[in-house]
């Protein structure tokens, strides 16, 4: 059981959740130009091109300041605001500088098939990856999207939230009705507790979505 000054806060699906974020998201795109990497090119080094985002469905913050952006089957990772040029019109962010790509379409390591939550590992090198339609977790190094652990096969269902607390990556399983602990720093062994299930009584859970962790809870 979680500490009661600790919770971990599970919130499901609901209409004013989602109105929320296509509100934050819509904002970060109407702000921010994606330079994308040309198709044949390595990870990192093609020549970019102009093109806005396709699908954005999560951000996340680097202790960098660069802004993670989880876009369909891609991670776009932008320059923090102290480095962003002016546009030609002299309004600021309307040329944002694009770090890097990390992942490209697939199911091989490395790759991605919707990814959607988005969580900074404990020494802010890499990112966890909720590999949403590969239905899996993936850690990829920031410097170069390299794999550096992934969850099993046939582990997760459809992954959404990510948390990391105390040493445990927090997983919604959204499609299983659950949430799952793996060891942060082992992924591939397996998973060390879960709780949860379908159902609407307390402590059941709906194809649950975001996590986050709680405050200290004061009597």
């Amino acid at each position: 059981a979680l500490p009661i000054e600790e919770n971990l806060h599970v919130f499901t699906k609901c209409a004013a959740v989602c109105k929320a974020w296509r509100r934050a998201i819509g904002a970060v795109v109407e702000r921010r130009t994606v330079l994308r990497h040309a198709a044949m090119g390595p990870l990192g080094h093609a020549p970019p091109r102009l093109e806005g985002f396709r699908r954005p469905s999560f951000i996340s913050l680097s202790s960098a300041g660069r802004l993670l952006v989880a876009d369909n089957h891609r991670i776009c990772v932008l320059s923090p605001p102290c480095e962003l040029r002016a546009s030609s019109g002299g309004a600021p962010g309307k040329s944002d500088k694009l770090v890097r790509i990390l992942g490209a379409p697939g199911e091989k390591p490395g790759q991605l098939y919707h990814p959607h939550g988005l969580q900074l590992t404990q020494d802010g090198e890499g990112v966890y990856v909720a590999d949403r339609s590969n239905h899996r977790v993936q850690c990829l190094r920031l410097a170069d999207g390299a794999v550096l652990d992934c969850t099993a096969d046939k582990v997760l269902w459809g992954p959404y939230g990510l948390c990391l607390h105390n040493g445990l990556l927090y997983v919604a399983d959204a499609n299983n009705e659950r949430i799952v602990a793996f060891n942060a720093s082992k992924l591939s062994e397996g998973h060390k507790m879960s709780f949860g299930k379908k159902g609407t009584q307390p402590g059941s859970l709906d194809r649950p979505r975001g996590l986050a962790r709680g405050g200290q809870v004061r009597e």
